[in-house]
C-alpha cells in the first residue's frame, strides 16, 4: 500500500489546461481575413474539453464603384473538442463551436463620393478537427482547420448595393504554439 501511495504521488499529473497564440485565417463569404488569436483551453476529461479564443483579423481592401471597403473583425469563439486518438506523433480531436465577430467596414470613398464605416455582429457555427505535436510535455504545436456555417451575417453597401457579404461561412485554419500546464 505504501509502495502504490508512493507510485501515485511521484506520476506526473495530467496537464489540464492549455494557453497559446495563433495564425489565423478565415472566409468570410468572398473576404479572406488574417489575424491572430490568443486562446485557452480546459480540458475537464481526457476526451472533453472546451477552449475560448479572441483574435483579431484584416483583409485586403475590396475595390467598389465609388472606391474601397477596408474589413477587419474582432472574434470570439467557444469550442468543444472531442479527443478522438493519435495519428503517429500528433493528437487528434474533433471540434465542434459558435465563433462570434464583429466585422467593421470602412468607406474610402473616391472624389465625390461619400464613405462612412459601419459594423455588424455576425455569428457561425464552426465544425473542424486539430492536430496538435506535444514538442515536449509542456511546449505543443497545433493545427486546426474546418468549416463555418453562417447564422448571421453582414453585409456593406455602396450607394444601397450590397458591395461586400460577409456570410461567415467557409473555411478557417489557425497554426500556433500552446503551453500546457
Amino acid at each position: 500500500a505504501v509502495e502504490r501511495t508512493l507510485e501515485r504521488s511521484l506520476k506526473p499529473s495530467p496537464k489540464t489546461n492549455e494557453a497559446g497564440a495563433a495564425f489565423a485565417d478565415d472566409e468570410f463569404g468572398f473576404l479572406w481575413l488574417i489575424g491572430a488569436d490568443v486562446t485557452l483551453r480546459h480540458w475537464f476529461a481526457p476526451s472533453l474539453g472546451v477552449e475560448l479564443d479572441v483574435g483579431a483579423r484584416w483583409a485586403s481592401d475590396t475595390r467598389a464603384v465609388n472606391g474601397t471597403i477596408s474589413t477587419s473583425a474582432l472574434e470570439s469563439a467557444l469550442t468543444l473538442a472531442f479527443a478522438t486518438g493519435k495519428v503517429g506523433p500528433f493528437r487528434t480531436n474533433l471540434e465542434v463551436g459558435v465563433v462570434a465577430a464583429e466585422v467593421r467596414f470602412r468607406g474610402s470613398p473616391l472624389p465625390g463620393a461619400h464613405g462612412t464605416e459601419e459594423s455588424a455582429l455576425t455569428v457561425a457555427a464552426r465544425l473542424g478537427s486539430r492536430f496538435t505535436l506535444p514538442i515536449t510535455p509542456t511546449f505543443l504545436l497545433s493545427l486546426r482547420s474546418g468549416l463555418a456555417f453562417t447564422l448571421r451575417g453582414a453585409t456593406a453597401t455602396n450607394n444601397g448595393v450590397a458591395e461586400t457579404g460577409t456570410t461567415v461561412s467557409g473555411p478557417y485554419v489557425t497554426f500556433g504554439p500552446s503551453v500546457a500546464f
